[in-house]
């Protein structure tokens, strides 16, 4: 599982979510657990996704 920040610095939109692994599909970026959770962002609103390191 990785930590990713998704519009780092915006200052309504930023947000951190824990994921196994990021999916682009389309007008989609889907952020997968691995557990079959999944949260489905509009790729329009998603302006940069940055994976932490350990």
């Amino acid at each position: 599982m990785h930590t990713y920040v998704i519009n780092r610095g915006s200052e309504f939109d930023e947000r951190v979510v824990k994921a196994a692994h990021v999916v682009t599909e389309g007008q989609f970026v889907d952020f997968h657990d691995g557990s079959g959770l999944v949260l489905r962002l509009r790729a329009a609103d998603v302006h940069s996704v940055e994976r932490e390191t350990s």
